[in-house]
């Protein structure tokens, strides 16, 4: 037989039976640009792979400019640097009920890079490739409906730092 303790007035009684129904998490592709100094475009897909967490990855455009410059010795005309980047990063992020908020870090690796502007044939000799660089950004995504929603995405990156903007689009939700 079972014992049934007794309920005082005030306090809640806690059914044992209840389950929490895990909700799964939609794979996401991303289209944005960033317009500053340092401007890109891309896009990115978002593949979920445990609780809160996501794998995004994609290709994009990087466009970092350089003033001109003069001192005594030369003269270094406006110019720009273009790269052509892939992002591997690791996403968290937390549902709100007006959408989402969450953090994206990890590496940008640059798979061509070149030299544009007045300035070209002064750097012909860089590298092909520029390398990696770091990338931590902050997520904040308003929905539009249930397949779209907009986001802004400040982040920080060695030579690249901005505010990114874009649409979302939900594959399954």
């Amino acid at each position: 037989m079972k014992k049934r303790l007794p309920v005082r007035a005030g306090e809640l009684k806690v059914r044992k039976d209840i389950t929490i129904q895990k909700k799964k998490r939609p794979i996401t592709l991303d289209l944005y640009v960033s317009p500053s100094n340092a401007s890109n475009a891309g896009v990115r897909v978002a593949v979920p792979v445990w609780k809160d967490f996501s794998l995004i990855t994609g290709l994009q455009y990087t466009r970092v400019g350089f003033p001109r410059d003069r001192d005594s010795v030369i003269h270094i005309s406006s110019g720009h640097f273009n790269n052509i980047d892939l992002p591997l990063l690791v996403g968290y992020s937390r549902e709100l009920g007006w959408g989402k908020i969450g953090v994206n870090t990890g590496v940008i690796f640059n798979l061509h890079s070149w030299v544009g502007g007045d300035s070209a044939t002064l750097y012909r000799y860089l590298p092909k490739t520029a390398g990696t660089s770091w990338y931590l950004g902050v997520d904040l995504e308003k929905y539009l409906g249930r397949k779209w929603s907009l986001f802004a995405e400040p982040y920080y990156r060695y030579q690249a730092s901005g505010v990114s903007l874009g649409f979302r689009y939900i594959f399954k939700k």
